[in-house]
């Protein structure tokens, strides 16, 4: 029996299946600024780039489209959907310093339809800043990272946590974060 067919078939499953972010380069830049609770603003040689949290979403703060958006979407007061997107800014911002070099993950090619680099990025201590985010319940995954099934799932897994524990905005403003979370649901 020939069993180069079967090899072929472990390999071609093997490769399909690998995880697509681990192949990508990893490299470190300085922050500028915490854009929002999804949003980097790095300089990447010598010019600001905004790059966003792969696989996540967090509430606006910024009186922009996409929080009014948000608002027609939720019925939510502009206030309180406000207070949702400055707080999961701020959350962030306590997870970096400015200057500090963090490492990212994704290509610098690619761009979302705001103009942002998709990536994940880990801060000086190491800690993944879209997991941060999620498990800490300042922001939602999102079904679109297409890249790898399995940081979809991590994701998935670290938000299911945080809303059963109530972490974050799940727990100190969870009626208003639960109206935003149904919005895309």
């Amino acid at each position: 029996m020939n069993t180069r067919p079967h090899l072929f078939f472990a390999l071609l499953v093997s490769l399909l299946s690998a995880p697509l972010l681990a192949e990508e380069p990893t490299a470190t830049y300085p922050l500028l600024e915490v854009e929002d609770g999804d949003t980097l603003l790095l300089d990447i040689e010598g010019e600001p780039v905004r790059v966003q949290l792969l696989g996540i979403d967090a509430p606006e703060d910024a009186d922009n489209p996409k929080f009014k958006l948000d608002l027609e979407n939720t019925g939510m007061a502009y206030d309180e959907l406000k207070q949702l997107g400055l707080a999961s800014s701020e959350h962030l911002k306590s997870l970096l310093i400015v200057g500090e070099k963090v490492s990212i993950q994704g290509s610098l090619r690619e761009k979302d339809r705001y103009g942002r680099i998709p990536a994940v990025i880990d801060n000086a201590a190491g800690r993944s800043l879209p997991e941060a985010m999620v498990q800490d319940g300042y922001a939602i995954a999102l079904p679109v990272t297409k890249r790898d099934f399995s940081y979809n799932k991590r994701l998935d897994r670290l938000e299911r946590f945080s809303r059963k524990s109530n972490n974050g905005l799940w727990g100190s403003h969870h009626e208003s974060f639960r109206k935003w979370y149904d919005r895309t649901r």
